[in-house]
C-alpha cells in the first residue's frame, strides 16, 4: 500500500488540500474545487470519517470516486489517475500505514 501511494507522490498525481468543508452537498461547488484545482482526469477523493457533506457533494460526479483512508483499496489508487486527499486524511494514512 505504501509503494502504491510513493508512486502517486513521485508522479505528482498527488493532490493535498487542508480540507473540503462544504455546508451542505453541493456536487456544483465541488466540481468548482475541482476544476481549481485543474483536476480534470479519473480522480480518487480520500477524506476523513464523518466528511458526509463533501462526500455527497463528490458521489455523483463523473469520474470520481469517494473514499475514507481506511476503505481506499490499492486498486482504486492504482486506477486512479490522481488522488486528492485531505490532510486529516493524510495523518489517518499514515497511522494506518505505521
Amino acid at each position: 500500500m505504501k509503494s502504491v501511494y510513493s508512486e502517486k507522490v513521485a508522479e505528482n498525481k498527488f493532490v493535498a488540500v487542508d480540507s473540503l468543508s462544504f455546508t451542505a452537498p453541493k456536487t456544483a461547488e465541488f466540481a468548482k474545487v475541482l476544476a481549481a484545482l485543474s483536476i480534470d482526469t479519473k480522480v480518487l477523493v480520500i477524506l476523513e470519517e464523518g466528511n458526509e457533506f463533501a462526500a455527497l457533494s463528490a458521489r455523483n460526479l463523473p469520474n470520481v470516486k469517494v473514499a475514507t483512508a481506511t476503505t481506499a483499496s490499492v486498486l482504486d489508487i492504482v486506477n486512479s489517475d490522481k488522488l486528492l486527499v485531505t490532510q486529516a486524511a493524510i495523518s489517518k494514512i499514515e497511522e494506518v500505514l505505521a
